[in-house]
């Protein structure tokens, strides 16, 4: 997946559901490489070049919420 994500951010062909879900699961990524590299670039790129549809930013939303991910170690 890493490498279908790399050549991911120099297209403008829409993120799936699959790889969405990959980048959240690697949000927290020890690697900088994948964090920094690919995770951030590739949320920056689908999100601000509106490469990701409705249904899914909408999925991509409510995971972010059950995954508790907005907060860092919030109690």
């Amino acid at each position: 997946m890493n490498h279908q994500l790399y050549e991911k951010l120099q297209s403008t062909e829409p993120y799936s559901r699959e790889e969405l879900g990959w980048l959240l699961d690697h949000i927290g990524a020890a690697d900088a490489s994948i964090r920094d590299d690919l995770v951030y670039a590739s949320f920056c790129h689908a999100l601000l070049d509106g490469l990701v549809t409705r249904t899914d930013l909408d999925w991509l939303a409510g995971e972010i919420m059950k995954r508790n991910l907005l907060f860092y170690r919030r109690s």
